[in-house]
Formats: structure tokens, C-alpha cells, sequence
């Protein structure tokens, strides 16, 4: 596993961590936070932390805050995506939350998608999500393609103030014909 402390995140709220989860992301197949504010706050590319391999996400009660500066390039942004490659592949979240406070400007039809995945099996256990902008359109979740989505003790609260955005999109536009997409939600609640 890895730490984005080992790359030089300050896990203070305030310091711009983006660089040090990109780096763990980037290098290992687990990324393990501590009981800390996270502050995602720049990018340089509309995917912030592209996915190449399975990944599991031990967030230990951590947060991880996304301010305004994350979308001031206007245009869409996906956070976690594995969009450019779908993989055959696993990812588990687990045990933190995020918040977002974006306001963008209605007139730029853009979206914010927190996770759009390609993988085979996706498994969000203890997840909070928590919209506090007035974002165009925010997107809890978004699946291109899979077997299997396990939702299990999460809570998404999505009230944006925008014309689109949603808790989960399930696309599936790369599901192979004839396979079977198997969701099961437990234990969640969902606010919209």
C-alpha cells in the first residue's frame, strides 16, 4: 500500500494534496489515508486521477474536500475515471467522504463526475458524498460498464441547484452482449 503522505500530502484541509494522491494512485494498487482532511484543489487535465489498474481506497474516516479551484478550467472533470482505458478490473471505496463546494456558472453546460468507472467489480462500502455547491451538474457515480456494483452503507447527498447531475448513471454502453450487470444497494440512503 501507499500513503499520499509519502509523496508529500499535508492532509491539513488547506494545502493542495492533488499532486501526492496522483503519485500513490499512479504507483500502487491501495492507497490508505488517515483520519484527515484531504484538499483536492488543481488539475491539469479534465481526468484529475486516471485509474490504469485495480485500486482499493482505505479512507480510515478520512475526508476529501474539493474546492471551487478544481473546476475554474470549464469544462467537465471526472475524478476518479478509468474512462480512457476500460478495464477488466476491481476497485473498492471505503471509509471516507467528500465534499464538494463548487458553483460554477450555470451558462457552461459541463458536469463533475466524482467516480466514472470501467471495471468489472466496483464496491463502495462506507462512503459519504456531500454536495455543498450550486455545481451545473454533479455525478456521485457513473458506471460505463460492469458485472458487478456493490453500494453498501454510503450516503450521497446530491441537493445541486443545476439543470442535470444524479446519485448513479448507469451507462453501460461498452457491456459486452449478453453479459449481466448484478447491483446491489444495501443499507444506503440517497438525497436528491
Amino acid at each position: 500500500y501507499l500513503k499520499p503522505e509519502w509523496f508529500g500530502a499535508k492532509g491539513d484541509g488547506v494545502h493542495d494534496d492533488q499532486s501526492a494522491f496522483y503519485q500513490a494512485i499512479e504507483l500502487g494498487k491501495k492507497l490508505v489515508l488517515e483520519k484527515k482532511t484531504y484538499r483536492i484543489a488543481s488539475t491539469s487535465s479534465w481526468i484529475v486521477f486516471p485509474l490504469k489498474q485495480d485500486l482499493e481506497i482505505d479512507g480510515n474516516g478520512a475526508t476529501i474536500l474539493l474546492p471551487q479551484s478544481i473546476y475554474d478550467n470549464q469544462r467537465s472533470v471526472l475524478l476518479f475515471s478509468d474512462k480512457e482505458e476500460p478495464q477488466k478490473s476491481r476497485k473498492k471505496f471505503h471509509d471516507f467522504n467528500i465534499i464538494a463546494e463548487v458553483d460554477n456558472d450555470p451558462k457552461y453546460d459541463y458536469n463533475f463526475y466524482l467516480f466514472n468507472l470501467y471495471s468489472e467489480n466496483v464496491i463502495f462500502e462506507n462512503v459519504s458524498i456531500n454536495n455543498k455547491g450550486k455545481t451545473n451538474g454533479l455525478n456521485c457515480i457513473t458506471i460505463g460498464y460492469a458485472k458487478n456494483l456493490s453500494i453498501d452503507n454510503c450516503h450521497f447527498d446530491n441537493q445541486h441547484q443545476g439543470k442535470r447531475g444524479g446519485i448513479m448513471w448507469m451507462m453501460l454502453k461498452d457491456k459486452p452482449e449478453g453479459d449481466i450487470t448484478n447491483v446491489t444497494i444495501k443499507n444506503s440512503s440517497f438525497v436528491h
